[in-house]
């Protein structure tokens, strides 16, 4: 790739020469080019450099894969629209013989890289070491955050609950603290798992919760 962006460069100079400047989207998509292909570099090189561990493959790959896409379609943008209709021909063969092979990342991998971050495991703590976290009572990322371990930790207890549903063991219909109830008098969690379930839900409602203001007062006010 980095052969092919000196080789398209090298030519939109030699046939444009300063006309290139004034050429804007052509100059932009070489500038598109330059950046995405120095974001595919520092993607590769931090990876090596951490000693490619396989925490971040899922991220590493998609990162790889966007940037390189994201760089070929600069570069046939720039064939597409180069004045000199044969050069861009000669250099489509040259670069892109059997037409254009990267594609952008799978919504396979993009599920993978999103389930490894929402998870809370070791590639988020990894992407976000320097992030600050605020107390879980502070509106906003502190309720987030909060609701993300409260879920992560009540997920086994989840995933009992989906299978006895699934078996129909439980009544599907049933949800929040009906189910729970349901499930630990069948025996399906203990005492432990099912507060884990209660503490998620509250969690989870507190993170979802938009600001909310008392109409009725503000009514009775104005008139």
């Amino acid at each position: 790739m980095a052969a092919i962006y000196g080789l398209f460069a090298d030519v939109a100079m030699g046939t444009l020469g300063g006309s290139l400047k004034r050429k804007e989207n052509l100059s932009g998509r070489l500038a598109d080019g330059l950046a995405w292909l120095y974001l595919a570099s520092g993607a590769l090189k931090r990876f090596v450099d951490d000693g490619q561990p396989e925490r971040d493959r899922a991220a590493f790959r998609w990162a790889l894969e966007h940037a390189l896409h994201e760089f070929q379609v600069a570069m046939v943008g720039l064939l597409d629209n180069l004045p000199l209709r044969i050069v861009a021909w000669q250099l489509r063969c040259l670069a892109f013989p059997f037409g254009a092979p990267r594609k952008p990342p799978s919504d396979g991998l993009g599920s993978r890289l999103a389930r490894a971050i929402l998870d809370g495991g070791a590639l988020r703590e990894a992407l976000t070491p320097l992030v600050h976290v605020p107390p879980a009572t502070e509106h906003g990322l502190g309720e987030i955050e909060a609701a993300l371990s409260a879920v992560v930790a009540a997920a086994p207890a989840r995933d009992k609950l989906k299978q006895a549903q699934r078996v129909q063991r439980l009544a599907r219909k049933l949800t929040g603290e009906p189910l729970f109830a349901a499930a630990l008098e069948a025996g399906l969690i203990d005492a432990r798992e099912a507060d884990h379930l209660r503490a998620a839900e509250r969690a989870r409602e507190r993170a979802i919760q938009v600001d909310s203001f008392d109409w009725s007062g503000k009514l009775a006010t104005a008139l």
